[in-house]
């Protein structure tokens, strides 16, 4: 699709992990499921549960000492292939608190 000699911007896209606090944010995305306009849809907070959650959040609430770098993507050498993939990755918690 690109055509030859074109540019991409960025070119480069890391993803990275880090533990955070937020009762309320989790309160939003999993007690939400207790009464979905009216229904009681409880079943599936278990799947919500297990289920990544990508978002921005503010500085005060990650817990994590730093943030762990799970992929680096070239995006001009990107397959499909490379984004189905597993890899370990540690986090240390810099704070006593609770990790959502």
């Amino acid at each position: 699709w690109l055509t030859r000699g074109g540019l991409i911007f960025p070119d480069r896209a890391t993803m990275h992990i880090v533990g955070i606090e937020d009762g309320d944010y989790k309160e939003e995305k999993i007690s939400f499921w207790e009464d979905v306009y009216g229904f009681d849809f409880s079943s599936m907070k278990d799947t919500a549960l297990r289920e990544p959650l990508i978002d921005t959040v503010d500085a005060k609430q990650i817990m994590t000492k730093s943030a762990a770098t799970l992929l680096d993507i070239d995006v001009y050498t990107v397959t499909k292939e490379d984004l189905d993939f597993q890899t370990e990755f540690s986090l240390q918690a810099g704070r006593t608190d609770y990790l959502h």
